[in-house]
């Protein structure tokens, strides 16, 4: 994939932390903040998909309990991430 070039500018604390984790772990500013950026924005997407799919699953009646949700959530950026549950409640169904 091809890389582009993006400016953006940070708070003071932040570019100070940024430069502390470079010299601590003798990586370079841009490859932490690209491995950063990059795990924080799949994550946000990932949480930004799952909302439209429950919006989905509103319309058409089917639903996923808390619990199995909350499972699944706590799993989420873990050696062992779940994939997304199937339905467990359906529009008839008591809490």
């Amino acid at each position: 994939m091809a890389a582009k070039a993006f400016s953006v500018r940070l708070p003071e604390e932040v570019r100070d932390e940024l430069a502390y984790l470079s010299e601590a772990t003798h990586r370079s500013q841009s490859s932490l903040a690209i491995e950063m950026l990059t795990e924080q924005i799949h994550a946000k997407s990932r949480k930004m998909k799952a909302i439209q799919a429950a919006k989905q699953d509103i319309k058409s009646g089917v639903f996923h309990s808390g619990e199995q949700v909350l499972d699944w959530m706590e799993s989420w950026g873990t050696e062992n991430e779940k994939a997304s549950p199937e339905p467990d409640l359906f529009e008839n169904t008591e809490l």
